[in-house]
């Protein structure tokens, strides 16, 4: 950092703690103005950048005003005011925000620290130096945080350190992984807490898309006993059953800054989540918690803190509500807003209270302010429904949305609305509705079709003064709420012509319109990613309802995360299209692209031989956390002459890319040797032509790599073979560039794993042979497939043009492994065989599968890739043919009825056989809860397969002669059927199912 504090201005003996601190916050302001540390505003995305700024102001000596990056103009500058704050550390996302500041008022701007600037110490500059005046820091400012500005512009709340430890000290004690904003009291709070208590703390990065994978992924890396986040990563994580059993293994999962929906709270208690909800405020730390026996039910009721029990009182409030008010002494509390008691605070917060279970209390909601949305945002309805009530049609109105994606009005139209239709009143008070949304945060818009006028003279709960009372109306019209949400999304129940239909081109402006006008994310083109524009996950849930609303989309129901999983204008374009029509993309369109991309990356020059031995087996492997690819790294590890094997992970570190190998070996229960130094993780991003390594690392492989096995692909079977290109098949080519660039008298050898989807829409009956397909037709019609197509072709090129030692590994069905029975319960045919638990049924089916155990195929790998066999001795064999492409399935096929359905009985499972067509019937009429029966996950896929009288596909026969050649595993085949397999997989699954029942 190239400033330091004004060397005029010293550490201050501030004597405001919560022993001294006055009793209403303008002397409290007061005193902080009169002597304090200098404060610095610090605003930018929780991310690593975000921590190392924050301690290192701290550790300046400097007091820390964290600002909420949601806020107007308005407030920034009126707590930069309060604070006498001069400067700030901004990210460079922010610079807008800080113009126009600075616009109104003198301040100095300065970076976030980033990676390159703290990664290393410098060298030339000297160490910051504290001052040597004895100073009492208990009692300085250590951080100040805001409130939401509910009833008016947001008040600077100021802790000191001894507030700061007082409140820290009541931590879990335990791992952390934490996906809250640090510029928030709960987040900051819960990091220092695990500080505090000498314990891990693994902070969400929130510049990543809040979304399943990469929630699922972050737990798996992080390894938890305790989850720390709003309601709507809760809900984001229980949309799998990967995220449902990651928070499974947490010990303890707490949700604060907003009440957690029933429906999910209940399904995730169900499925064995201890399930914690915590109330708090920041003005006074943490209160309650709903931590209680495992046999208690009740996550939603929360029970005061036993060190801070003493400070609470419930004050009831009427029909049955209370408000909770913390009393004086209490150590974390930080300001006082009544006398009543003496220096009391009113948290406005209303409760009621459990009927059986003595002093816990269910949240409600506010008294009379903030709307609390799904992801934690706080929509502050107060000056809204002020600036709306004051139409001459309105006699009161109410901002809803507690747990919501985005709020809604209810309005209660006034006496001069006589003989008005609602749709009419509706018109009259649009002036005002606007002029309220232009004052509002863009999450606090509020659109017409989320107004509700309700019946003239109604009756609704107001106090003596007439003012409306928020927790009882909102609890009064539910049902009128819910139904609003309901029309919104929903709008042929409303009206029967509703919905528009577009094509492309009209789908792609609606969605820029959408969000460049109605979501305010500037400066998107119809390519650019909406994540990285701006798009966070409050607008996606925003995005997904106006899409819901306004367009037709065949009755189908667009999951929550649609944004993020097609993220950018373009691509939701042609997904919704997709909706709308019942079409994917033109298959004449795919192949045209299949021949482009193979055009494309078929290009390489000559190789120039070196005069270099290498030193060993240097092995470079891509998939290390996927299935497969960890079983192949295992059995690599056991390989004496293999000196290195160099995992390429996508991960932010090394220590995390290793982190996200070690985690998967060990989730698969494969271990390599204890503390293999011949390991290597390492953070890449193969899109990139240096594969987003360091140069030094990329220079090492270049000079030592000797063997690459490239076992890393997207299965995601909904994108185009276009999604493919940028880290897939650009990313082979880049692989095979490296192995280009060797300094050895061959080029590195390079084994692809590829899938026989790629072959599979060959015209049957046939025998594919182990060779190239010629005709990109014969791929099977999914991106998937046609993606490991064109990569065969570019690996074909790479080999004609070089020399290289470039062999396609087509797989087959991998299923379990042979040791534990570990087979991932959501692919189709663990979720087929899931339905003998529940609708009790399993069809016969006239089919010979060939399943090949996935560590028996991690082995056909190894022998097929030639890595068995050192480098220096295989580089003049003449054994290699370039034109064959190697099956890896399993030659030993068994019946589907005849030899599994009876091993599933003697494994224990209890069902009926059935006709493949009855099956899906008794599916179709099976109670629709893909929870309680995740098989219905796929009820599409199963009926288009089997609601009909075909027989199973036959007449297409992988020719596996020249790959058994080559490996024992597949010359000897595997017996999946008996020796107990079946009955060990069967164990393992209800391992889960059990868990989850």
């Amino acid at each position: 950092m190239r400033w330091q504090r004004n060397s005029t201005i010293s550490v201050s003996n501030l004597r405001y703690s919560s022993d001294s601190c006055p009793a209403t916050n303008s002397e409290c302001l007061q005193k902080q103005k009169s002597d304090q540390s200098e404060v610095v505003a610090l605003i930018g995305p929780s991310n690593l950048d975000y921590v190392i700024s924050l301690l290192a102001l701290s550790r300046m000596g400097f007091a820390v005003l964290f600002l909420s990056t949601r806020l107007h103009t308005e407030a920034y500058v009126s707590l930069l005011q309060k604070t006498d704050c001069l400067k700030i550390v901004a990210s460079d996302k922010f610079s807008s925000v800080i113009e126009s500041v600075q616009a109104v008022r003198t301040l100095q701007k300065f970076p976030l620290l980033d990676l390159s600037t703290y990664r290393t110490r410098s060298q030339t500059e000297p160490r910051f130096q504290r001052s040597t005046e004895l100073v009492n820091e208990e009692d300085c400012i250590s951080f100040i945080v805001h409130s939401s500005g509910s009833t008016g512009l947001p008040k600077p709340i100021f802790q000191t350190h001894r507030s700061c430890l007082s409140n820290y000290a009541l931590g879990s004690g335990m791992r952390a992984f934490v996906t809250l904003p640090l510029f928030h009291n709960h987040g900051l709070a819960t990091t220092f807490r695990g500080i505090v208590a000498n314990k891990r703390t693994v902070l969400y990065n929130a510049e990543l898309p809040l979304t399943n994978a990469n929630l699922v992924t972050a737990m798996e890396l992080a390894d938890p006993e305790s989850f720390n986040g709003v309601p709507y990563a809760l809900k984001v994580l229980s949309e799998s059953e990967e995220g449902i059993s990651a928070l499974r293994k947490c010990k303890l999962v707490l949700f604060g800054g907003s009440s957690c929906p029933d429906e999910l709270g209940d399904k995730l208690v169900n499925a064995r989540v201890y399930l914690v909800g915590h109330y708090g405020a920041t003005e006074m730390g943490q209160l309650m918690t709903s931590l209680r026996d495992p046999a208690d039910k009740s996550w939603n009721y929360v029970r005061p803190l036993p060190k801070v029990k003493p400070f609470l009182r419930f004050v009831p409030i009427g029909e049955g509500m209370y408000e909770c008010v913390v009393l004086d002494g209490l150590p974390s509390k930080v300001m006082s807003n009544s006398d009543d008691p003496p220096n009391s605070y009113h948290t406005r917060d209303t409760f009621t209270p459990h009927p059986t279970i003595p002093d816990a209390w269910k949240y409600q909601g506010r008294l009379d302010d903030r709307i609390t949305l799904f992801n934690g945002e706080k929509v502050l309805p107060i000056p809204y429904e002020n600036q709306v009530r004051q139409n001459e049609f309105i006699s009161d109105c109410l901002v809803f949305g507690v747990g919501m994606a985005f709020p809604g009005l209810l309005v209660f139209p006034s006496d001069s609305t006589d003989g008005m239709s609602k749709s009419e009143i509706l018109e009259r008070i649009a002036p005002a509705v606007e002029l309220a949304n232009s004052r509002a945060e863009k999450f606090g818009y509020i659109s017409p079709e989320m107004i509700e006028i309700m019946d003239r003279g109604i009756e609704y709960p107001r106090t003596d003064k007439g003012t409306i009372i928020r927790a009882a109306c909102y609890k009064r019209f539910a049902d009128v709420i819910d139904a609003v949400y309901h029309r919104f999304e929903n709008p042929d129940a409303a009206d029967e012509g509703s919905g528009r239909v577009l094509d492309q081109q009209g789908m792609e402006d609606y969605l820029l319109d959408l969000f460049t006008r109605r979501l305010g994310i500037e400066g998107i083109s119809a390519e650019a990613d909406l994540f990285e524009a701006g798009t966070d996950s409050l607008q996606s849930l925003r995005a997904r309802s106006y899409m819901m609303h306004d367009l037709f989309l065949a009755g189908k129901i667009l999951e929550q995360n649609v944004v993020f999983e097609h993220p950018s204008v373009a691509n939701l374009a042609r997904y919704l299209s997709s909706l709308t029509t019942g079409t994917k993309i033109d298959r004449k369109d795919e192949v045209k692209e299949m021949k482009e991309l193979i055009a494309k990356y078929s290009s390489f020059p000559s190789f120039s031989p070196g005069k270099e031995v290498p030193d060993g087996e240097v092995v470079l492997l891509t998939g290390a956390t996927g299935t497969l690819g960890a079983h192949i790294l295992s059995q690599l590890a056991q390989v004496p002459h293999v000196r290195a094997i160099f995992c390429l992970v996508r991960a932010n570190s090394e220590s995390a890319a290793m982190d996200r190998v070690t985690s998967s070996l060990g989730a698969k229960k494969l271990l390599p040797l204890p503390n293999d130094k011949r390991i290597v993780a390492l953070p890449s991003d193969l899109s990139r032509p240096d594969l987003g390594l360091q140069p030094e690392i990329f220079s090492l492989l270049q000079s030592t790599v000797t063997t690459v096995i490239h076992s890393a692909w997207a299965v995601n079977f909904n994108l185009g073979v276009s999604s493919f290109e940028n880290h897939h098949i650009r990313g082979t080519w880049n692989l095979l560039r490296l192995c280009h660039s060797v300094p050895f008298a061959r080029p590195a050898r390079f084994s692809f794993v590829s899938s026989v989807s790629a072959a599979a829409g060959t015209p049957a009956p046939a025998v594919v042979p182990e060779a190239l397909v010629a005709k990109p037709e014969h791929a099977q019609k999914m991106g998937y497939a046609r993606s490991k197509l064109v990569t065969e072709h570019v690996i074909r090129a790479a080999a004609a043009a070089t020399g290289q030692q470039a062999r396609v590994l087509r797989t087959g069905q991998i299923v379990f492994d042979t040791s534990n029975g570990l087979w991932n319960q959501t692919e189709a045919i663990p979720l087929m065989i899931r339905a003998a638990t529940t609708i009790g049924a399993l069809p016969s089916l006239d089919e010979t599968p060939s399943w090949l155990p996935v560590d028996k195929c991690a082995a056909a790998i190894l022998q097929l890739s030639g890595v068995e066999i050192p480098f220096v001795d295989a580089i003049n064999a003449d054994s290699y043919d370039p034109d064959v492409v190697f099956h890896v399935q399993n030659p030993k096929t068994f019946r589907w009825t005849d030899d599994l359905l009876p091993a599933l009985r003697d494994a224990g499972l209890s069902f009926e056989t059935v006709a493949q067509r009855e099956w899906v019937r008794l599916l179709r009429e099976c109670k629709q809860d893909p929870q309680k029966n995740p098989t219905l996950k796929l009820i599409d896929f199963f009926a288009d397969k089997y609601d009909n009288d075909r027989p199973g596909r036959k007449g297409l026969v992988f020719s596996t002669e020249k790959t058994a050649e080559r490996s024992q595993v597949i010359r000897d085949g595997v017996d999946a059927i008996g020796g107990g397999l079946i009955a060990k997989c069967v164990r393992a699954w209800r391992e889960t199912w059990d868990s989850a029942a």
